[in-house]
């Protein structure tokens, strides 16, 4: 069955300053976009993806202190994700740079009208109309960086339908109209607070282990997404009628800390149990199936085991206990989380070692 992408793209800031965000949204999202706050470059990821690991930053004018340190966190940012840039993460010009970019090369190549350039003075180019309204909707964003990364981003959102997301409570997100509150945007908000649930606090996740992460449960993501978008009709009947997106976020929280984090403790319980009951007759001798399929998976379940143990040894060996399947065949969904866990946990152990 063919599914869409899920994009998202990063509201309203130019960097993600949490990174167990940034591990989450990696983990879920196909493509991770944001906005570059340069003013020369039209192709932002390919530039921070060559840049030395090293390298001096020449500052034009007189910033402020605050201006400098943002900038400075910028770069700081770009380095740390940087194996992540071109595999789940991109940088995108921001308007204003988009629309200056656009008139000047018309302009060299000889193919700017009169219309277009009357258009770009009077600041009725569909960017800077962008960049208009949203100062008009905003004027309280004094932060520059800020202001291009929010106007972009929303435009970007629109133009691709790509779901707005973002992690910090204390700056502006829109507000969702009914409309906007579709499956996809209500699944990746529910999705992230559950995948939230099994990452370890207060350390980051390496750019490296996102990306075997990502590559080694690509497998699992599917059906953990459709389970996800059973579960937004909950989320929906939670929210009501609100239209404020933190709210959303705390319904969100709630359902993934009160029936998704039950089950997976009970998933956990369970895989515990079958391990002991598990044997199988070869050749005569009783052996476990861990040898045999724990390395199929990263985090079986009883399911799984059950079912790959029934295939692979049906016709030269004994079943001596079956599991009950019945309910946890359910938990596809569920078994993406304790992956996630596991495989972060084995990571983690190599590299104290």
């Amino acid at each position: 069955m063919a599914t869409n992408k899920y994009v998202g793209v990063y509201h309203p800031d130019t960097i993600i300053r949490d990174p167990k965000a940034i591990a989450t949204f990696c983990l879920f999202f196909d493509e991770i976009h944001l906005i570059s706050p340069s003013d020369d470059s039209k192709d932002p990821t390919t530039t921070y993806k060559n840049l030395p690991d090293e390298f001096r930053i020449s500052v034009i004018g007189q910033p402020s202190e605050e201006e400098t340190k943002r900038m400075l966190d910028f770069y700081k940012f770009i380095s740390d994700i940087k194996p992540l840039l071109k595999e789940v993460v991109y940088y995108h010009p921001h308007l204003l740079n988009t629309s200056v970019s656009q008139i000047t090369e018309k302009l060299f190549d000889g193919k700017l009208t009169h219309n277009e350039l009357f258009e770009f003075i009077l600041g009725e180019t569909p960017e800077l109309k962008a960049t208009r309204k949203f100062d008009e909707a905003h004027p309280d964003i004094k932060d520059d960086m800020v202001f291009k990364a929010a106007s972009t981003s929303l435009k970007l959102a629109k133009d691709n339908e790509w779901i707005l997301i973002g992690d910090d409570e204390k700056t502006p997100m829109p507000i969702l109209s009914k409309k906007n509150k579709s499956v996809r945007q209500l699944t990746s908000i529910l999705a992230e607070e559950c995948i939230k649930i099994v990452l370890p606090e207060c350390r980051a996740i390496s750019p490296e282990q996102i990306l075997e992460a990502r590559d080694k449960l690509k497998e699992q993501l599917i059906p953990f997404r459709m389970t996800m978008q059973k579960m937004s009709s909950r989320l929906r009947e939670l929210i009501k009628e609100t239209q404020n997106y933190s709210e959303i976020k705390q319904e969100a929280k709630f359902l993934a800390q009160s029936e998704v984090e039950p089950s997976i403790f009970q998933l956990k319980r369970r895989i515990e149990k079958e391990s002991n009951k598990f044997w199988i007759r070869v050749f005569g001798k009783t052996m476990s199936w861990i040898p045999f399929i724990a390395k199929s998976f990263l985090a079986p379940t009883p399911d799984n085991i059950y079912k790959s143990v029934e295939k692979v040894y049906s016709d030269i060996g004994d079943i001596v206990d079956a599991s009950d399947n019945a309910t946890i065949s359910k938990e596809a969904g569920i078994s993406f989380l304790l992956s996630i866990e596991s495989l972060i946990e084995s990571t983690n152990a190599e590299q104290r070692h």
